[in-house]
């Protein structure tokens, strides 16, 4: 999915919040994206779970 597709469906649900989230999210660039969330004036938020043992 394109980063603009991604963008416009969160400035359409009219959220407050863009939570990124499953993947391990960490683990990828996602420098392009909350860039452009946050050009949104949205607060982007990387959600990780931990997992114990």
């Amino acid at each position: 999915m394109e980063i603009n597709t991604i963008v416009e469906t969160i400035k359409q649900s009219k959220t407050p919040l863009a939570v990124i989230t499953g993947g391990e999210p960490l683990m990828h660039n996602l420098d392009e994206l909350t860039a452009a969330i946050q050009k949104r004036e949205l607060p982007p938020t990387l959600k990780h779970r931990v997992h114990r043992h």
